[in-house]
């Protein structure tokens, strides 16, 4: 399973100078641990939602192309907004009909569930082992929306919330 989320959902830069739709669900979402995606991520893995082009609607501004160097020598062109450079998606290869969506550019990055993880040979070991010798400090649990015991059905009560509330307020995270 993929997403449990109700679409259209929507995601943009940091600055909000770019803006996006998902308007399907994505073929897959993956976290990838290749060398590429952590040295260009600056972090041990990318969560990146597999998108057909077209099934992503640009609703403001145009991200900038820079295209960076790869371990397979293929190009990545990575957009990236113009103002303050946040990475909102890719074009691995430069197929043009699939675009890396950067999950956590999302307005709500957890109504995204990850399918799979690639390139685990290169990947952390404390990333991969699931944390499980990592302290947690300060880290507290959401409660359950209406209840809910489920996450799967916990996260999708959310998800449904938040795409309500894009549709009749704007982005949430922009509105205060």
């Amino acid at each position: 399973m993929t997403t449990p989320a109700n679409h259209p959902l929507e995601g943009g830069c940091a600055c909000g100078a770019v803006r996006y739709r998902l308007t399907a669900p994505p073929m897959i979402v993956h976290c990838c641990h290749c060398r590429d995606c952590q040295r260009q991520r600056g972090s041990a893995f990318a969560v990146n939602a597999v998108m057909e082009a077209d099934r992503v609607e640009r609703l403001a501004g145009g991200p900038m192309r820079n295209t960076l160097p790869t371990g397979s020598g293929r190009p990545l062109d990575d957009y990236v907004c113009r103002d303050c450079g946040t990475s909102v998606w890719a074009d691995y290869g430069r197929r043009r009909v699939m675009l890396f969506v950067r999950v956590g550019t999302l307005v709500a990055p957890g109504c995204m569930l990850h399918d799979l993880h690639i390139f685990t040979p290169s990947g952390q070991r404390w990333a991969l082992d699931g944390g499980a010798r990592s302290p947690r400090m300060g880290v507290r649990e959401s409660a359950p929306i209406g209840g809910a015991t489920d996450p799967v059905t916990s996260r999708t009560a959310n998800c449904a919330s938040i795409t309500n509330q894009q549709h009749t307020t704007g982005d949430p995270l922009l509105a205060a």
